[in-house]
């Protein structure tokens, strides 16, 4: 059974726990000739991309979960749709699978990440879960790559045979590099988690544990980069500011529409 979902700005967004989530990767692992999955853990700076930009609308449409990596995400599950929805944060996912992974047995592939950090959190997840199985681990270049190496780049995966790959390209990279080879990739999971490598090898320092646990998270990366995350950050805000409002006031009249309906039908 899928999980409940919820739109925000026109992308289906589930309502789905990191449990629910990780017995879904293990069940998806385990079937037979199964296609490539992929999940997008989306916060809101790839959700407005996601509406306004096709190749990212596209590849978080065809996605099999997007889940809410970020408060905002959720604030409008659990305000404008009353389900209650929590982060699902990739980078805290990452270990969350992972420990569970000695288990299921389950064979994890990192890729992304600048030059040697792809490697440095192999080596770092290893030793945090030592029954945890790694069978790869590799940072591509951070421009486009080319039809050959891409091609070389798959046949490494596949050759691997993970059951997850973790993507960290960043977004949209990401997400449209996942929705583009997925069908050539079976069998794997692809879960897109954006800056997760850097966190785990203190590439970036990550918040304080209260600051994410009260959604300030983007406020501490911000003052640590302001001159990359503050245009960004700020273009954003705005952005949200004004999709909120259009779909709140958008389920507004259609809410109303309804009530309007009923109201009529009971009369007749």
């Amino acid at each position: 059974m899928s999980p409940p979902s919820f739109a925000v700005f026109g992308t289906p967004v589930s309502c789905i726990s990191d449990l629910q989530l990780a017995r879904t990767i293990e069940g998806w692992a385990s079937e037979p000739n199964a296609t490539g999955r992929v999940v997008c853990f989306s916060d809101a700076h790839s959700i407005i991309q996601g509406h306004d930009h096709p190749p990212m609308q596209h590849a978080l449409a065809t996605a099999d979960i997007v889940v809410p990596d970020g408060y905002p995400v959720a604030w409008i599950g659990r305000s404008l749709y009353g389900l209650p929805v929590e982060r699902t944060c990739g980078p805290d996912f990452i270990e969350y699978l992972a420990e569970r992974s000695s288990t299921s047995g389950l064979r994890h592939y990192f890729f992304g990440g600048k030059p040697g950090v792809a490697d440095a959190l192999a080596k770092a997840m290893q030793a945090r879960f030592p029954g945890l199985t790694i069978v790869g681990a590799e940072s591509p270049p951070m421009g486009m790559s080319s039809p050959q190496a891409i091609e070389e780049q798959l046949e490494r995966i596949n050759s691997a045979a993970p059951d997850v790959v973790w993507i960290a390209l960043g977004a949209p990279k990401q997400e449209i590099w996942m929705a583009k080879h997925r069908d050539r990739l079976p069998g794997i999971t692809l879960c897109g988690v954006g800056a997760a490598f850097d966190f785990h090898t203190g590439v970036v320092p990550r918040a304080p544990l209260w600051m994410r646990r009260h959604g300030l998270e983007w406020a501490y990366r911000w003052s640590r980069e302001p001159k990359r995350l503050g245009p960004r950050y700020r273009k954003t805000i705005r952005r949200f500011l004004v999709l909120l409002a259009q779909q709140a006031w958008g389920m507004r009249k259609t809410s109303a529409r309804q009530r309007s309906a009923a109201t009529s039908n009971r009369a007749v």
